[in-house]
């Protein structure tokens, strides 16, 4: 509901602050028109009292009948030079009536029409004959031209019923009183004898408007007469009794309306200004981190085209007057509607975007991320990735300048008509550009930015050839280049596994030979030593069984080895066999604990067991978890920090026995358990105790046949051994 409101808030500010700017260009635009003004200070007004004016000097001041104009109308010598220049020469004439006729008389001719050749001949021979006539006889000349003015006369007295008409309508509207300064005649439509008392009577009469004039008459008359300059001086007025219907008041009206409303838009447009700053200042400014998300989202140099055409449609509307509300007189709230719309939401949009802009741009580390981020970026970032192979991006783009201009080439050489005729009519033209563009550019794009993505996986490639293991390709979306970089990704990163799995192995074979070759030559070496000493005559019967007693102990010891490293070796190949019977887990390893009670007790461990009290049943290899267990605990028994406690606990869950072992290593573990469960690998690095390093290593074995799942955590000195076997 929040965001609704805010929503409507925001649409109505941008109604309101282009009702405000509209207003604001209205009083500039109109403001020497209608404030303070009056409708007879107009250049309209003055421009119907002059027409009238002029209507009078045609027909009272200049004015003539039809048959006084005949009696005046002569033709001079002036006149006749002025229409043989425009002739230019009689050759020249002469010339062209030849050129006029040649073709006319070859095709008759040619068509067999002897007749109609003779005939244009002889008519061609007479327009020869005239003009030869009209550069020589001045009378045939005067003849011409005095029934050109005659005719033009006639025309002039026709139109001037229409103008007479027009007279008779102004003097319904205008009094007035004019004298010709150098002749002192009068012109007037009102009662006055002298100038004076025509001002009386025109001021008084004439409550609309009167003015003192004082102009300059210019010879307007019937053509073809000469008339002199004359300078009238009076007075001229509007009269109260002015009929409605008539022209002037009709102009008068609907400047009074105009006026009002410019005064209403005037008005409107401050108070909407006033409103929308409160409401963008107080409402919405304050909440623009609602829109900084969506603005964010929006390239930057898309923000700074559509800010541009925002404000050109900004500046056309707002100068616009087909969408003002001085227009709509008779409808002012649509015309406010229109206006708002057209002005206001481009304004708001520039707010908006401008902000937005400044923000982005005040911050230079956004800045550079949203110049990678723009389409201009993107467009370079694709055409350098074309350019990763310089004779890929090269043939591309060749092959694209083919395909985009073959269209106008072809069209031009099979339609060149047409196509000039497109080229000329700008509509089509642009048309045809808006096409291109909008078809041509995204294929271009799309085209270049494969040829990059296929660019990288080439280099990928080439850097896998030579070894060398680079970041994945990251290349979005489901094309075919798409599947065939995460499937290098895949390669590459299972070449990786692959090398790194090799190189533990190596590091592993190493540390197993050095540590089976540790833990089987300390008893042996021992073995060797203690059969030396036996073989020394003087030997006394007492170390003499002593050091059989060593010797018998380390065979012992050295064979426990074997028999573990034989054994491991069986588990990891699985070549042992399982007797798989249904055997109680709890049970089971509560019988381990049991058989190390005593050493348990002499530890100084204190062991937390915590086991169900029902039986939890698997079909599995007693002895072989037996060993598991027994493995386990004697680890913890070798290897556990002295007074700590140790964590013994089962549980089921589902088809699934749960089994843990927790305890605090008194050796540091480096974190890594999984190394824990190789061969002959201790915790205890310095080798001190007598274990072989292949108890984990058995149970991992062990667990593993049963289809189980053992694991090893370390943090620190805790260690963690979880066991995860099926049950019924």
């Amino acid at each position: 509901m929040a965001t609704k409101w805010k929503n409507s808030l925001a649409v109505l500010a941008a109604l309101l602050l282009g009702a405000g700017l509209s207003g604001v260009m209205t009083f500039l635009q109109y403001s020497k028109t209608y404030f303070g003004n009056s409708f007879f200070e107009t250049s309209d007004f003055r421009a119907i009292q002059g027409s009238f004016i002029d209507s009078l000097n045609m027909l009272e001041v200049n004015g003539l009948t039809k048959e006084e104009a005949l009696k005046q109308l002569k033709v001079q010598d002036s006149d006749i030079q002025s229409a043989r220049k425009e002739k230019y020469n009689l050759d020249t004439q002469i010339q062209e009536i030849h050129d006029e006729y040649y073709y006319q008389i070859e095709e008759a001719n040619r068509s067999g029409e002897k007749e109609k050749a003779a005939e244009l001949e002889n008519e061609r021979d007479r327009e020869i004959s005239n003009m030869e006539r009209f550069f020589k006889d001045d009378e045939y000349v005067r003849a011409i031209l005095m029934k050109q003015k005659v005719r033009k006369l006639e025309t002039y007295y026709a139109n001037l019923k229409i103008i007479a008409l027009e007279l008779e309508r102004g003097k319904q509207a205008f009094n007035y009183y004019f004298e010709d300064v150098s002749s002192g005649r009068a012109y007037t439509n009102i009662s006055a004898d002298n100038m004076n008392e025509a001002r009386d009577k025109i001021s008084k009469e004439s409550s609309l408007y009167s003015k003192q004039v004082n102009t300059l008459v210019y010879p307007n008359g019937p053509p073809g007469i000469h008339f002199d300059e004359k300078q009238l001086s009076g007075y001229i007025g509007v009269a109260a009794d002015t009929p409605e219907n008539h022209a002037i008041m009709a102009s008068y009206n609907h400047f009074k309306k105009m006026q009002i409303s410019f005064y209403s838009n005037i008005l409107i447009g401050f108070v909407s200004l006033i409103a929308s700053l409160v409401i963008f200042s107080k409402y919405l400014l304050a909440k623009e981190r609602n829109f900084s998300k969506i603005l964010k989202a929006i390239p930057i140099d898309v923000m700074v085209l559509v800010s541009g055409l925002a404000t050109i449609a900004f500046v056309i509307s707002l100068f616009d007057n087909r969408h003002s509300f001085f227009v709509y007189v008779g409808a002012p709230l649509i015309g406010t509607f229109i206006k708002s719309v057209l002005i206001g939401i481009p304004a708001a949009l520039i707010v908006l975007l401008a902000t937005a802009l400044y923000k982005r741009m005040s911050d230079p580390e956004f800045l550079s991320k949203d110049i990678k981020g723009s389409l201009v970026g993107k467009g370079y970032h694709v055409l350098k990735e074309a350019f990763l192979h310089w004779e890929i991006g090269t043939q591309i783009l060749a092959l694209l300048a083919v395909i985009v201009g073959f269209i106008p080439i072809t069209a031009f050489i099979f339609g060149r008509n047409q196509y000039i005729y497109i080229i000329k009519h700008d509509g089509l033209f642009g048309v045809y550009a808006v096409l291109l563009v909008a078809i041509a550019v995204p294929i271009i794009y799309l085209i270049l930015k494969y040829a990059g993505q296929f660019n990288r996986i080439l280099v990928m490639t080439d850097e896998l050839a030579k070894g060398t293991i680079g970041k994945d390709l990251v290349i979005s979306g489901n094309s075919p280049l798409s599947r065939l970089a995460r499937n290098i990704n895949s390669v590459k990163q299972e070449v990786k596994e692959s090398h790194k799995e090799q190189v533990k192995s190596e590091r592993l074979k190493t540390e197993l030979i050095t540590n089976v070759s540790h833990d089987l030559r300390t008893p042996l070496t021992s073995i060797i030593t203690y059969t030396e000493l036996l073989k020394m005559p003087q030997l006394a019967e007492e170390e003499r069984e002593s050091y059989i007693e060593i010797i018998d102990r380390k065979s012992k010891r050295l064979k426990v080895l074997i028999d573990d490293l034989f054994e491991a070796s069986k588990m990891a190949s699985g070549a042992i066999e399982l007797v798989r019977t249904k055997v109680d887990l709890v049970q089971l390893l509560n019988q381990s604990l049991a058989e190390h009670d005593e050493n348990i007790q002499d530890s100084g461990l204190v062991f937390r067991v915590s086991l169900p009290e029902h039986p939890v049943y698997a079909v599995v290899d007693g002895q072989k978890i037996w060993r598991v267990f027994d493995n386990l605990i004697l680890n913890i028994l070798k290897y556990t920090q002295e007074g700590t406690r140790v964590y013994l606990a089962a549980r089921q869950e589902g088809n699934l026995a749960w089994i843990t072992f927790k305890n605090i290593s008194k050796y540091e573990l480096n974190g890594n358990g999984e190394e824990l469960f190789e061969r002959f690998k201790r915790g205890d690095t310095s080798r001190h105790t007598e274990g072989s390093g292949l108890g984990l290593a058995i149970a991992k074995s062990i667990i593993d046949l049963h289809d189980g799942r053992m694991d090893i955590e370390t943090d620190g000195d805790l260690f963690k051994v979880t066991i995860e076997l099926e049950i019924e």
